[in-house]
Order: structure tokens, then C-alpha cells, then sequence
């Protein structure tokens, strides 16, 4: 009883039974068209009770899908502050912040895996003995860039010749 229409015929024939009733001149007409009646108004009830689950259900899935368009909003803006950048000759790629909307914010790299997931994970230089060369390792994902390079400086930002 979903939709629209079935509603309205089952509220149709509860107003019928509920003429038919009144109407009734015999007990035992009388009495059938009341137990039918009051069969109709606990259908009713119930689903009155389901339409008001549903709704709320409706509501929670609303609220979840605004707050999910509000993120996505808020990482439309964010990815907006960053560049593709290849800071180490190739050696790997980053997503560098742009000076332009550093909004003072240190320059830094953000990996690009976690990027690609609208996730903002920043890149932590580290040592690799076995490589012999300074990796950028994502504590989100464990990805590693390598850079190819015994030692680097710090994080240049997207316009800087990184």
C-alpha cells in the first residue's frame, strides 16, 4: 500500500464500511460490518506505524547524503590547493601544494593514491638502507615514493621548480 492510489482506494472502502455501517439495519449485518471496520482501522495502524519508519528511514538516508554532498564539496575546494607534481626528476609523482593557496600552510606532498581517494595524506620523508635512497611514505596507504636521492631538501611548493 506504498503508493497513492492503493491508499486511496483502502480509504475508500474504509469510508464505504464505515457508511455500510450506519446504515445497518440488522445485528448481524450490524456486527460483521463492525468487525470488518475495525479490521480496517488496525490496518490502518499499522500502516501508519510502517509509513512513519519509512519516514524516518527517508530523513537518515537525506541527512547521510547531505553530509556526504558536503564533503564532497569540501574536497572539490581542497584538491583545488594542489598540483601534479614530479619534485625528484620522475623518480615519482606528488600532489604539491600551490603557493597561491597555501593560506600559510607549510609546503608539503600529498601521496597520490590516497589523492585519488579524496583523502589528503601527507608524505613523510624516510630513510630505506635497503634502497640506499630517501622514500615518501604515506602513513595512510604505505605507499612509497622513491626519490631516488640520498637526501633531499624540504617540500618545495607547486610553483617553486618542484
Amino acid at each position: 500500500m506504498s503508493d497513492p492510489l492503493s491508499l486511496f482506494t483502502f480509504l475508500s472502502t474504509v469510508s464505504k464500511t464505515a457508511a455500510d455501517l450506519m446504515d445497518a439495519k440488522d445485528v448481524a449485518e450490524r456486527n460483521r460490518l463492525l468487525i470488518e471496520f475495525q479490521n480496517s482501522l488496525i490496518q490502518m495502524n499499522s500502516r501508519a506505524a510502517s509509513l512513519q519508519q519509512e519516514n524516518h528511514a527517508l530523513i537518515e538516508q537525506k541527512r547521510g547524503l547531505e553530509k556526504e554532498l558536503g564533503k564532497l564539496k569540501d574536497w572539490a575546494t581542497e584538491k583545488m590547493r594542489y598540483e601534479l607534481k614530479y619534485p625528484w626528476g620522475g623518480a615519482g609523482s606528488v600532489y604539491a601544494l600551490k603557493e597561491s593557496q597555501s593560506n600559510s600552510e607549510a609546503a608539503h606532498y600529498l601521496c597520490t593514491r590516497c589523492f585519488d581517494d579524496s583523502q589528503r595524506s601527507i608524505l613523510q620523508p624516510v630513510m630505506d638502507k635497503n634502497v640506499g635512497s630517501v622514500l615518501m611514505r604515506c602513513s595512510r596507504c604505505k605507499t612509497d615514493v622513491n626519490t631516488g636521492y640520498r637526501a633531499i631538501g624540504p617540500a618545495k611548493y607547486a610553483g617553486e621548480g618542484s
